[in-house]
C-alpha cells in the first residue's frame, strides 16, 4: 500500500479494509493481526484499478459472530493495536480481559494510516511493554505539537496533512466516545452501523457505508 497509493487514495480505499475487516466480523472471524505491513496493494487491472487488500490470516480467531472472548493475547502488533486492548493488557490487576470488538480491528486499521504519514520516520512505540506502548500512543494523540520536531506532529511532507489530520482526529473522537460509554455502567458497545458511521464522516466512502 505504501508503494501503490498515494494519500489522497488511501484516505478513499481505507474503506477497502473496513468493509473486509466489517464482513469477517459479521462470519465470526477477527484478523488479530493488523498491521501496516500486512495491508498490500492489488496489481492494477486492465483499468488501472487496485484495491487494498488485508494479508496473512495466520493469527485469526474464530467465533461465532459478535464479540470475541481473547482479547489482546493472540495479538502480536502492539504498535497498531487499540488503545483500550493495550490499556487492559498493561494491567496487572485485571482478572476479566475486554472482550475484543468490531472497533478494536476498525482502530488497529488506523493507527496504520498513523504510521503510512509518518514516511522514513523512526518509531519509538514499536518496542517496550503493554504499558509503554499504550503511553506512548497516547501521547500522540494529545500531545502532538508541530514546534516540538522531537515529539510527534504533523508529518512534514505537505501531501500527507490531510490524511494525518482526519486520522488523528478520528483516533481522538473514537477515544472521547469510549470514555463516554464507560462512564455510564453497564457499558452498552456502539453498533457497527454507529462505528461505521463515525468513519465515514471523516473518511467519505465512494459507495456509502
Amino acid at each position: 500500500m505504501e508503494k501503490s497509493f498515494s494519500p489522497d487514495e488511501v484516505h478513499t480505499h481505507v474503506w477497502d479494509i473496513l468493509r473486509c475487516v466489517t464482513l469477517l466480523w459479521a462470519l465470526g472471524i477477527s484478523h488479530g493481526d493488523i498491521s501496516l505491513g500486512n495491508i498490500m496493494s492489488t496489481s492494477p487491472d486492465e483499468d488501472g484499478k487496485k484495491r487494498v487488500v488485508l494479508i496473512d490470516f495466520d493469527l485469526a480467531a474464530v467465533d461465532q459472530p459478535g464479540p470475541l472472548e481473547r482479547s489482546f493475547e493472540r495479538t502480536n502488533a502492539k504498535p497498531f493495536m487499540a488503545v483500550e486492548l493495550l490499556s487492559y493488557a498493561a494491567d496487572e490487576d485485571e482478572d476479566e480481559p475486554v472482550p475484543h470488538l468490531l472497533r478494536h480491528d476498525i482502530e488497529s486499521i488506523f493507527w496504520c494510516l498513523i504510521c503510512y504519514c509518518r514516511e522514513h520516520r523512526r518509531w519509538d512505540w514499536t518496542l517496550g511493554t503493554y504499558q509503554q506502548v499504550f503511553e506512548k500512543k497516547v501521547a500522540c494523540l494529545f500531545f502532538t505539537d508541530p514546534n516540538k520536531p522531537d515529539k510527534y506532529y504533523i508529518p512534514p511532507f505537505q501531501k500527507y496533512q490531510s490524511l494525518w489530520r482526519a486520522t488523528v482526529l478520528f483516533l481522538v473522537q473514537e477515544d472521547v466516545i469510549f470514555r463516554q460509554e464507560c462512564s455510564v455502567p453497564p457499558r452498552v458497545p456502539r453498533t457497527v452501523k454507529d462505528v461505521l458511521e463515525s468513519c465515514e464522516a471523516l473518511f467519505p466512502s465512494p459507495g456509502g457505508i
